[in-house]
């Protein structure tokens, strides 16, 4: 069993690295420090038969919150809900160009978006989020850029909801933390000074690339109704996954926020939900109006195959992913010059 690195900022000056190793029936942990300032390089160990392993650098700045809108891209490689399955993750961005298999971004001026939903239930959280955060700026210092939209399993990751957390994480909080409650272990574990928790909550729930929509969940009646723009929502929920003061305007439709309504819970594009029917496509093309694009990709809600709906308004990519490293089924949605492919982690894709 491997797991880390936990990162932590704790002063001015240094970091605190700690590692966990399972060495026949013993949890091993390892500390140890580095000045900020270095942008030094650090290793990571996949958790598993393989041995894999990558390096990436540590930055000593804080994460900025991104952009709310870009310019379009002649490339986008989206995914969704890979909840720590590295293995899925590293095989499609292989396959298509993304990343070489040095775990280096190749994809040049292109862009990867992660659609929410990248922890619990896997062994390989923090490999993966740290692969994440390695490709996010390779990718910037080669004119591209990546995308890490936050879904309803970064909310319950934020606010210690540990009922999807992988059972090896309770073991490594317990070891590093002394505590032996479940949450309260994983809590102190994800501290605010974890540099990945700082990180993905820096992260936009909602963004937009050329007349492409990203959100996770979807985009209900009721947000519409609110009049909120892309900006306010990203601003509001980072605030109340980082416990920032809010305005009284603000805690009145925070609620909505993280109810079953709001952008990362919402299932109606896909389902019947809540007594409710599946939305029409006249509210599919309200919200297309409202954010003034052609085209909304979500997640969250699982289907057979990475497929459109609405009349090409529509496409949902939460599909069931295969956690094997060398075989089994896995597909992302390929976007090339305004044309969608599915694709697997052979090259090959399907025009949908």
């Amino acid at each position: 069993m491997f797991d880390g690195p936990y990162i932590y900022s704790i002063d001015k000056k240094q970091f605190s690295i700690w590692q966990i190793k399972k060495q026949g029936n013993e949890i091993i942990a390892d500390n140890f420090f580095i000045s900020k300032g270095t942008n030094p390089s650090i290793q990571c160990f996949v958790d598993g038969t393989h041995g894999d392993y990558f390096d990436f650098e540590l930055k000593s700045t804080l994460p900025v919150p991104p952009p709310s809108t870009y310019s379009s891209a002649d490339r986008i490689f989206a995914l969704a809900d890979i909840e720590g399955n590295f293995y899925a993750f590293e095989r499609l961005l292989v396959g298509n160009g993304v990343m070489d298999e040095n775990y280096n971004w190749i994809f040049g001026k292109g862009h990867l978006v992660l659609n929410g939903d990248f922890v619990d239930r896997g062994k390989n959280v923090i490999p993966l989020l740290w692969l994440m955060y390695k490709l996010e700026y390779q990718a910037a210092e080669a004119g591209g850029q990546v995308h890490y939209i936050l879904g309803n399993h970064e909310d319950l990751f934020a606010t210690g909801d540990v009922r999807y957390v992988h059972k090896k994480y309770f073991k490594s909080a317990k070891k590093l933390t002394g505590i032996s409650d479940p949450v309260a272990s994983f809590m102190a574990l994800n501290n605010e000074d974890f540099l990945l928790r700082q990180w993905m909550l820096s992260k936009n729930s909602i963004e937009k690339i050329g007349d492409i929509l990203f959100v996770h969940g979807g985009i209900s009646k009721k947000l519409l109704a609110t009049g909120l723009s892309m900006d306010e929502i990203n601003l509001l929920i980072r605030k109340v996954m980082r416990k920032e003061p809010l305005s009284e305007k603000e805690f009145q439709d925070s609620d909505l926020m993280f109810h079953l309504y709001g952008p990362l819970w919402y299932r109606g594009f896909v389902f019947n939900y809540k007594g409710e029917k599946k939305d029409t496509e006249d509210h599919i093309q309200n919200v297309l109006d409202y954010f003034d694009v052609k085209h909304i990709i979500i997640g969250h809600n699982m289907v057979d195959e990475i497929s459109p709906d609405y009349n090409q308004k529509l496409y949902r990519i939460d599909v069931r992913q295969s956690d094997d490293k060398i075989k089994g089924e896995v597909s992302g949605l390929l976007i090339e010059n305004g044309r969608f492919y599915r694709v697997d982690d052979k090259g090959g894709g399907i025009l949908i």
